[in-house]
């Protein structure tokens, strides 16, 4: 249904920060809906985003999709895992892959260009 439900959010200022990584549950092969909240009333304030979706089995990138059109920019980049990865730990070089390469993208320039890891390109 693409709610948005309130919510209640005290962590620090996104503004604060150049790049934030967006953790996105999938829920029914969709971006959650708190997720969606929280997008929607710091847009003004997420500069840049990276997405890390995690989802049963499928949907996982319709995380990075529906937070793009939330923001008119799509995420610097994103990857997907499956909860079976989370479970097993299988994610985590995958996820390292991630923050070297959001790291080296921001150290060589500051801005960063799209980029996808996901379960079927991983190899």
């Amino acid at each position: 249904f693409r709610l948005k439900p309130p919510i209640l959010y005290r962590g620090p200022d996104p503004a604060d920060f150049d790049l934030v990584v967006l953790v996105a549950p999938i829920w029914l092969t969709r971006l959650a809906s708190p997720m969606r909240s929280f997008v929607a009333s710091f847009r003004g304030s997420l500069r840049k985003v990276a997405v890390v979706s995690v989802m049963g089995g499928k949907g996982g990138q319709n995380a990075p999709a529906e937070i793009g059109g939330i923001l008119d920019r799509a995420p610097v980049m994103s990857t997907t895992f499956t909860m079976r990865e989370v479970d097993d730990g299988s994610y985590a070089p995958r996820l390292l892959a991630l923050a070297a390469a959001l790291d080296a993208a921001t150290d060589l320039r500051g801005e960063v260009r799209p980029f996808v890891l996901s379960p079927e390109t991983a190899g």
